[in-house]
């Protein structure tokens, strides 16, 4: 056969049809290569969000909306060419972790050659929202490489996205509720086991009040049970940046971000790098406190030195899991240490209280900092 079709539906969810002419004969004796084969297909899409819920990470829950669009792919399997545009109105979901709900939701967008362009990006989230705009670049094969290497072994995507927050509400357990404003670019690029990308930070602010959420109830933990992936690896708990692949990542506060209210002034600045592969991570810079204010037990303390950052280290030990590490981090009769890709801080402050001088250091693990005092006289 030299010739192929597939047809493939989901209800009247997706509707894909593509046909490629390969020379099936000539592939298998080696005399030609799959990128060199034609394409011709489309996708139809009338997906109601819904029906996405049991895939969508679990940080992401009652998804509501539908996403419409239509796509033509054509040139060859080592090129293709993509024409079409998708567009999203009414839509919802809750960001568990965020403790907000986002309403409104739209996209726009569309595709040309190897480009998909977001025109617009909106969502609601109380009293703020966000919008944002990128582009996205799919080199499916290296120039000139249509031959040279397996079909789609060394593809390539670039990410070009910016996003802004307008009085987005900030809410975390046992921090003041507030409301942020900023800017973030994102560009990355992504191979075959690879990540680089660089996120940037400017103009951002929170206004903070003087409310607060409550904890909620720690999950009992039991350093006897064993939880294996897929492939039957044990692992750690999963942390913020973990991954298989390799990443590269920076992320730089082009300008300070402010934080004011409920008795606190501050100005957080500064650089970080993370090189993360399966096994370690490796961490550069952090974030620096610039100018902190702020009141304890109903005293004012002014910070001398302040940093946050993730701490570096092994991922795996040498077993191939951090099963028992997990569980020594968190006996709470042991001193408070940080895992590999935990937010650690190492914040001094000074005060006078009552005529007395003192100073307080909060430093460690996010999850358990570590408050110490120290007076004189």
């Amino acid at each position: 056969p030299r010739s192929q079709r597939l047809e493939a539906s989901v209800g009247p969810a997706i509707k894909l049809s593509a046909t490629t002419r390969l020379p099936l004969l000539a592939w298998r004796e080696g005399e030609a290569h799959p990128g060199t084969a034609e394409v011709a297909g489309a996708l139809a899409l009338a997906v109601p969000l819904t029906t996405l819920a049991p895939y969508l990470p679990g940080d992401l829950y009652a998804p509501k909306g539908q996403l419409d669009g239509a796509f033509t792919v054509a040139g060859t399997l080592a090129a293709p060419a993509f024409e079409g545009e998708a567009a999203l109105q009414g839509g919802a979901v809750t960001v568990v972790n965020a403790h907000q709900r986002l309403t409104e939701m739209t996209l726009k967008a569309s595709a040309s050659g190897n480009q998909l362009t977001v025109t617009e990006l909106s969502a609601r989230s109380g009293v703020g929202g966000w919008s944002g705009a990128g582009r996205f670049t799919l080199d499916a094969t290296p120039a000139g490489g249509a031959t040279a290497v397996p079909l789609w072994s060394a593809w390539r995507l670039q990410t070009e996205l910016d996003v802004t927050a307008t009085r987005v509400p900030f809410i975390q357990p046992l921090t003041p509720a507030g409301l942020a404003d900023g800017h973030l670019s994102l560009r990355a690029t992504q191979r075959p086991g690879d990540t680089e990308a660089a996120v940037v930070v400017d103009g951002a602010r929170v206004d903070l009040t003087d409310v607060r959420m409550p904890p909620a109830a720690a999950i009992p933990h039991n350093g006897r049970v064993r939880i294996v992936d897929w492939t039957g690896r044990a692992r750690g708990p999963d942390r913020l940046f973990m991954g298989d692949d390799h990443l590269a990542l920076t992320i730089t506060v082009a300008e300070p971000v402010v934080v004011e209210g409920d008795g606190v002034r501050m100005r957080i600045g500064g650089r970080m790098g993370l090189d993360r592969t399966a096994e370690r991570a490796e961490v550069t810079g952090g974030f620096d406190v610039l100018e902190v204010e702020f009141t304890l037990f109903e005293n004012r303390f002014t910070l001398r030195r302040g940093r946050l950052s993730l701490q570096g280290g092994p991922l795996v030990t040498a077993e191939g899991d951090l099963t028992a590490e997990t569980a020594r981090l968190r006996d709470p009769d042991a001193p408070p240490k940080a895992a590999a890709l935990e937010p650690v801080f190492d914040w001094l402050a000074e005060g006078d209280v009552v005529g007395t001088y003192v100073d307080l250091a909060i430093r460690g693990p996010a999850r358990r900092p570590e408050l110490v005092l120290a007076s004189d006289p």
